[in-house]
């Protein structure tokens, strides 16, 4: 028997559940924070933990859990594990990073992406809010089509090249960066550097993927090099975003409209927090920022896609070290 741990009871459907082998002794349990799942594992046996964002799994957890080979993340980031760590301990890492057999499944955190951008230009929020509120007004309403404007996208991976073919849907030009120009496989698509994108969109997107230590992207020169009124999605990391910039271009009017699906360091957050992020509370008194809370990857389709796999994958391992 294999001592199992899911840490996220609630992703895990009957459709899951009964691909699970009958050799595994499964723990299904929810932790509010990452010393709550670290004294929980000191006295339990597990082999296997399945992962999710918000808890961190390090050294802390490797010291008291002696038997655990395996983390399973339904993550492409591995910002919540401690790598080296785990490397340091033979503990096997199993995850949905360039996986794309499983990944080209799901198209949620791009759809998110994209939920923002209408949102935002769309005054979404606000409209809500004036209706519950007994108003059925339609002055000053801010509102603004996206056909015939410059989108940019800062990573033309496998996000980034579904966000473009949205944008060329909806009739807008679009401007791509990458660090790999083999990625620039359609000429309807405009490459630019980096620093010229910021400069030349209505609408920038960051899709870049990351790894622990990468320097930030969107730095204040560039953040405030882009266009009076422009829009900032972030559906990659925080850490590659200076987001004291990103404040101050707000107040300062250069860009407008925010929508952030992340946060520096938000990965290893627990459930509840008091967040002392001020792109939180600048937020609470603008419907010009919405924030959501890293969940550009959940959706029911997603969800079970990426977790069948990561079943999949870790039987598959057993098998071999058998």
């Amino acid at each position: 028997m294999y001592n199992v741990l899911i840490t996220e009871p609630k992703a895990f459907c009957k459709e899951l559940i009964d691909k699970i082998p009958d050799n595994w002794n499964i723990k299904f349990k929810e932790f509010d924070s990452s010393a709550d799942l670290v004294n929980y594992c000191a006295t339990r046996n597990f082999k296997i933990i399945f992962c999710r964002i918000g808890l961190y799994y390090d050294e802390s957890l490797f010291n008291v859990c002696k038997s655990l080979e395996i983390l399973a993340t339904p993550t492409t980031g591995l910002d919540h594990i401690h790598i080296s760590a785990a490397e340091k301990k033979g503990i096997k890492i199993i995850s949905i990073r360039q996986k794309y057999e499983v990944l080209n499944k799901i198209t949620s955190t791009a759809e998110h992406a994209w939920t923002l951008l209408l949102s935002l230009n769309r005054n979404l929020i606000k409209l809500t809010e004036q209706v519950n509120n007994g108003f059925w007004d339609r002055g000053n309403l801010d509102l603004f089509q996206l056909s015939g404007k410059k989108l940019g996208i800062i990573g033309y991976g496998r996000l980034g090249k579904m966000i473009a073919r949205y944008g060329q849907v909806f009739g807008m030009s679009v401007y791509i960066n990458d660090l790999n120009e083999d990625k620039y496989d359609n000429r309807a698509f405009i490459p630019v550097s980096l620093d010229e994108i910021f400069k030349k969109v209505d609408h920038l997107i960051l899709a870049a993927s990351y790894k622990p230590n990468d320097k930030i992207i969107c730095t204040k020169e560039r953040l405030f090099s882009m266009k009076k009124e422009s829009t900032f999605i972030n559906i990659s990391r925080g850490e590659l975003v200076d987001e004291d910039a990103l404040v101050e271009s707000y107040k300062e009017k250069i860009i407008t409209k925010i929508g952030l699906d992340v946060l520096c360091g938000d990965s290893n957050w627990p459930r509840t927090i008091d967040c002392k992020s001020e792109l939180v509370k600048l937020s609470k008194k603008s419907r010009n920022i919405i924030i959501t809370p890293h969940i550009g990857g959940y959706a029911h389709e997603a969800v079970i896609t990426a977790r069948a796999y990561l079943i999949e994958q870790v039987i598959n391992y057993l098998n071999l070290m058998e």
